[in-house]
């Protein structure tokens, strides 16, 4: 008796021809999730998607899950007392307040955050960039440092745009 032969696999027109997607479309797409975990890291996921195609976020799901700890909500839980440690870190020292100005108007804020980022990435290790670019909407906040001039990695952070884009 010969074996039945398979059946056609029907996809949706996005899977196209890539592997991931296929493999995807075939045994995730549209199948309830019901854990914690794999409901945690979906939207976790998806949150990282944004602006992005999914296939992006598929390919690089085991680098996600090496960075967050395997999507454990308890072992993430733990990342903010470490974090707030961070945040206290003084940077540096400012003599007086760095303002954001306008969109029209020098940013001298967009400024340091770009000069800091081109310094940053200057390093052959780091890429070796020549130039760095700051959307002066992107600064979110002024830099006030304290009475003593200084600026916490948390402050930094705090005025940092969601995007910057740096580039060799």
């Amino acid at each position: 008796m010969s074996p039945a032969p398979k059946k056609a696999v029907i996809r949706c027109a996005w899977a196209g021809n890539d592997a991931e997607y296929q493999r995807y479309h075939d045994e995730e797409w549209g199948v309830p999730l019901k854990t914690d975990v794999a409901i945690f890291e979906k939207l976790v996921l998806e949150g990282f998607q944004a602006g992005l195609s999914w296939i992006t976020i598929l390919r690089k799901r085991e680098n996600f899950r090496r960075a967050f700890d395997k999507f454990e909500p308890e072992r993430i839980a733990r990342y903010g007392a470490k974090v707030e440690a961070a945040a206290a870190r003084p940077v540096g020292k400012l003599s007086g307040l760095a303002i954001r100005g306008g969109l029209t108007t020098e940013n001298p804020l967009g400024d340091l955050v770009a000069d800091a980022q081109l310094a940053a990435s200057r390093a052959p290790d780091k890429g070796s960039s020549q130039v760095a670019f700051m959307n002066p909407a992107g600064v979110r906040a002024d830099l006030q440092p304290a009475a003593d001039g200084t600026v916490t990695y948390g402050q930094i952070f705090a005025s940092q745009p969601w995007r910057t884009n740096v580039g060799a």
